[in-house]
């Protein structure tokens, strides 16, 4: 049985520029001070730094002043794509299924237009979390790479 992967529920909820509905973590707390140094760095390094941090850390960082969330709230969808764990997407396997889904999703929201490059890739991290498929998946994923370091430790691969 293939994994059931919440794409439709992303296209659905694709609200990237809304993500304080999420946990509220992209709201700015009164009275924040600006970096104008982080603001000023260009946004490939923020990138770069961003790959080293956790989904949660990277949304602190958007919320530490307002011309970097500016900057970076309409980059959510790479942000989060970018972030997205492998056990999240699909598998070589599974590319023509997803293809599919995609399309199909993409062609029935509203909210997209049919447009299959505008993927919802926020919306899709969050609905992962929120899928009980989804976590199954990541907890197998997490014992095949435990198997995987088992191996490689005798020498078996």
């Amino acid at each position: 049985m293939s994994p059931r992967f919440p794409v439709h529920e992303a296209f659905e909820t694709n609200s990237p520029f809304n993500a304080t509905q999420a946990a509220g973590v992209l709201a700015a707390p009164e009275g924040s001070v600006q970096a104008p140094a982080l603001s000023d760095l260009p946004l490939e390094l923020i990138f770069i730094i961003t790959r080293e941090m956790s989904m949660c850390d990277s949304l602190r960082l958007v919320q530490l002043n307002r011309s970097l969330r500016t900057r970076l709230l309409p980059q959510l969808n790479a942000l989060a794509k970018q972030q997205l764990s492998p056990w999240a997407l699909p598998t070589p396997a599974e590319k023509s299924g997803w293809e599919d889904l995609v399309s199909s999703a993409s062609s029935t929201s509203s909210r997209v237009g049919g447009d299959v490059h505008a993927f919802p890739w926020w919306s899709y991290a969050r609905a992962c979390w929120q899928s009980p498929s989804m976590q199954n998946r990541r907890r197998i994923y997490g014992i095949c790479l435990q198997l995987e370091a088992m191996a490689r430790s005798h020498h078996v691969i």
